[in-house]
């Protein structure tokens, strides 16, 4: 599949943050063909439109899908990934490198030093001086935020709730809390939703808003 050399594509749920970064790219790359995307499904359609990108920027946390699932759809096509996120635990990091980011960077972190992260994984360099590469946390230290709909969802897991029943719960949709659950197993390093409630009753963790 052909690659256009000025495209990048910038994936986020925020509106009005994704309008910022489109606007932080094209100041860099003027001649660059931004292409903004709010969910998991625009991307999907734009990565089979027959011309890849030069670089995509995904947020993790996305509405209709797991943005860390992306981004491993996006790396078998062979484009380099900058992961993106106002959530920046380990094991966040960690899975969104091992499905084939090339660097992770919050959502907090200046114009400059997102620049750089952008310039590092264009040049194929594996390291960005300041970015999240990994943040080593020890683990009586560690802090995961969740949004309220990630608790929500998560108190019904540790309840044994099906999916079904936390959905009708809360008043979503089913694929609304599998999704929400897939994101919770890989946030907290579980394998199972077992494996999961365990880890959060034994206080492992510390749940921020």
């Amino acid at each position: 599949m052909q690659v256009d050399k000025h495209r990048i594509m910038l994936v986020d749920d925020h509106p009005i943050f994704l309008d910022a970064i489109g606007a932080a790219m094209s100041r860099k790359f003027p001649e660059s063909d931004i292409r903004l995307m709010s969910n998991v499904a625009e991307a999907r359609n734009e990565l089979g439109s027959g011309t890849l990108p030069a670089l995509a920027v995904v947020d993790i946390n996305l509405p209709d899908g797991s943005g860390i699932d992306l981004i491993e759809d996006i790396h078998a096509r062979g484009v380099p990934i900058i992961a993106f996120s106002g959530q920046a635990d380990r094991f966040m990091i960690d899975a969104c490198l091992k499905r084939g980011a090339s660097v992770f960077v919050e959502k907090s972190c200046d114009t400059a030093l997102f620049y750089s992260a952008v310039d590092a994984v264009l040049a194929g360099q594996p390291a960005v001086s300041g970015a999240s590469k990994y943040r080593r946390i020890e683990r009586g230290q560690q802090r995961i935020r969740l949004t309220r709909r990630q608790k929500d969802v998560l108190e019904g897991v540790t309840r044994a709730l099906s999916n079904k029943a936390i959905a009708d719960e809360l008043e979503v949709s089913e694929g609304t809390v599998k999704n929400h659950v897939s994101s919770l197993l890989t946030i907290f390093g579980a394998n199972s939703r077992n494996e999961l409630a365990l880890r959060v009753r034994d206080q492992r963790f510390d749940i921020l808003e």
